[in-house]
């Protein structure tokens, strides 16, 4: 029987420190094609909702499946706003298949919290239905990314103009290869 993974509608926020070191996390299922109430509250990932401050580090995610009409994320599903997720030496597997209106790789949702993400890779499918993808798909409060790395598509699609620094990040699109 598969049981489906929690989203942060059924689980309490986790605020503190996983050192994976160097494990991976394999089997998270998550196929609910649509939203509990309002979608901007309700969020899937290995952690699907933060309070405080999160520290993640060398840890993988790998053969995953999510399917949500929301926001979800490998790793941290959402944020809110005094909130940190900080992520190092992190992975997303060629395994991982993401579908939701913002799909990422490494945090799906924010609401104006600070993610830091650093010296981290994805190779996951992430798929959009019809709002952003990508290694974080986009920015609403602070986003600092630094030599990190997405093979299947952007770093952020959209930043709506807030603190955003990237450095030392490569993304492919439509097969080329980006800097930001």
């Amino acid at each position: 029987t598969i049981n489906s993974w929690y989203g942060n509608y059924e689980s309490t926020a986790f605020s503190g420190s996983i050192d994976g070191n160097g494990h991976v996390v394999y089997g998270l299922y998550f196929n609910v094609g649509s939203s509990y109430g309002n979608y901007l509250d309700y969020t899937v990932g290995l952690i699907p909702e933060v309070t405080g401050t999160a520290n993640i580090s060398n840890l993988g995610v790998d053969k995953a499946f999510i399917n949500y009409e929301s926001y979800a994320a490998a790793f941290v599903g959402l944020g809110r706003s005094g909130t940190t997720a900080n992520i190092d030496a992190c992975y997303v597997g060629q395994d991982v298949y993401i579908t939701a209106y913002s799909a990422g790789a490494f945090r799906g949702a924010s609401k104006d919290m600070t993610t830091n993400v650093s010296n981290c890779y994805t190779l996951a499918t992430l798929t959009s239905k019809g709002g952003t993808y990508g290694l974080v798909p986009y920015v609403w409060g602070h986003l600092n990314i630094s030599n990190s790395y997405n093979g299947n598509g952007p770093i952020v699609s959209d930043t709506n103009s807030y603190q955003v620094t990237i450095t030392d990040c490569y993304q492919t699109v439509d097969g080329g290869v980006n800097t930001g």
